[in-house]
């Protein structure tokens, strides 16, 4: 049988199961972007991760070079970073084994509502003056 044949008849996913990783590959990169402890780096890597993600098995798994490539870094700045995501919560990584066997990345989504709650404070600081005194509304233009 044709290799192409078989592909065509491969099941297809639902939209709705792809409407959902698209919303859970958000959430977990607004969940990276509001960690105080990550560097824009991290930021720059778990974007990168993101769209390489296969969504149907739910792992990337990309070599550090690329990914290296991909974020215009050394490899071992990669790996620190990695290693950070991993520390922070965000990433479970299953090791390759050794050489030409590359690592599969997952994200790992949190408490949704948490993330919502640390974007918040966050706004509400910028919000809030620094000299503890309140500031006028901004001005609309109707």
């Amino acid at each position: 049988m044709d290799e192409r044949a078989d592909h065509r008849d491969a099941e297809v996913a639902p939209a709705d199961c792809n409407r959902s990783s698209v919303r859970e590959k958000f959430v977990w990169l607004d969940q990276a972007r509001v960690d105080p402890e990550l560097t824009p780096l991290a930021f720059m890597l778990a974007y990168a991760l993101a769209n390489l993600v296969n969504e149907v098995e739910g792992f990337a798994w990309p070599s550090v070079a690329r990914l290296a490539a991909e974020c215009r870094v050394a490899e071992r700045g990669v790996q620190k970073v990695i290693a950070r995501l991993v520390e922070r919560g965000h990433l479970s990584v299953e090791f390759g084994n050794g050489r030409g066997e590359t690592n599969r990345y997952r994200w790992i989504v949190r408490n949704e509502d948490s993330v919502q709650g640390i974007e918040e404070r966050q706004n509400e600081r910028r919000r809030a003056p620094c000299d503890g005194k309140a500031q006028p509304e901004p001005r609309r233009s109707d």
